[in-house]
């Protein structure tokens, strides 16, 4: 993340804790599905977390460079129906249906872009803008297993496209303040997405300080990914949520000339205290 994605970041936090007060992961739908149904502190209908965290990721889609960044976590949750998060990114949703085995909603979240000052592979190949996408997502329980998808569309058409993700989670309760949890996943991507991230138009070819060719990325599984983490609740109010996601890239997203490595590391720790 570039320290204009911080910037945004930090915009949408400020702007988005009014808006909590009356009112997530991905990048998915455990963002949103992952909040606990607890009773907090704040009265029987309103539960918040604050806190923050360390984020490691690839300075790109398909780089092989990492950022450390660190990030703030806002959570508020009413009447557990109505959120807001910053655990995965910036997100305001409602959750439509909501039961011990099933939970479906809507939910609005920031996608970040991308700088060509990010990486000298990007040079000259122009800045993707950030935008704001709508999603839906669902999942279903069956004991230690969960099931989730998601849907995501750019609504500013700043060429983020369609995407869709699947993910089946397992989770295990080691003691009473410790769980861990882990599982495969699956991104698809549209070609509008793809093109994006992944492609190199003619005219970002002759700009392109790398050389790198022309290249058309068309729509397809864009990643498969693993995902393991824990939640360790240090009392009854502070936690530490490590989670770490390797992503592998395939087809037109591996192939694409702006790769230097298919494999994709993500790693996330968040400290924090519920209220």
């Amino acid at each position: 993340m570039t320290r204009c994605s911080v910037g945004i970041l930090g915009a949408l936090l400020l702007t988005s804790i009014p808006a909590a007060q009356a009112q997530p992961p991905d990048r998915a739908a455990a963002t949103a599905v992952g909040i606990g149904a607890e009773p907090g502190l704040l009265g029987p209908g309103l539960r918040a977390s604050l806190g923050i965290g360390a984020l490691v990721r690839p300075d790109y889609p398909g780089s092989s460079d990492y950022d450390l960044t660190a990030i703030p976590l806002v959570e508020v949750v009413w009447n557990d129906r109505i959120f807001a998060t910053t655990r995965q990114g910036v997100e305001v949703g409602v959750f439509l249906t909501r039961d011990r085995t099933f939970r479906s909603g809507i939910a609005l979240d920031y996608a970040f872009g991308r700088d060509q000052d990010d990486n000298a592979r990007l040079k000259g190949l122009g800045d993707i803008d950030g935008t704001v996408r709508g999603r839906a997502f669902a999942s279903s329980g069956v004991g230690p297993f969960t099931l989730s998808a998601f849907l995501a569309q750019d609504l500013a058409d700043n060429g983020h496209g369609l995407t869709a993700g699947a993910d089946l989670e397992y989770r295990l309760r080691l003691t009473p303040r410790l769980s861990v949890f882990g599982g495969p996943g699956v991104t698809w991507a549209n070609e509008t997405h793809m093109q994006t991230f992944f492609g190199v138009s003619a005219a970002q070819a002759a700009r392109s300080a790398a050389g790198l060719p022309r290249y058309d990325a068309g729509a397809g599984f864009r990643d498969m990914r693993l995902t393991l983490g824990a939640i360790a609740r240090l009392t009854d109010s502070v936690f530490i949520q490590p989670r770490i996601v390797v992503s592998q890239l395939v087809g037109k997203a591996a192939d694409s000339p702006l790769t230097t490595s298919e494999t994709q590391v993500t790693a996330l720790l968040i400290g924090g205290i519920r209220f």
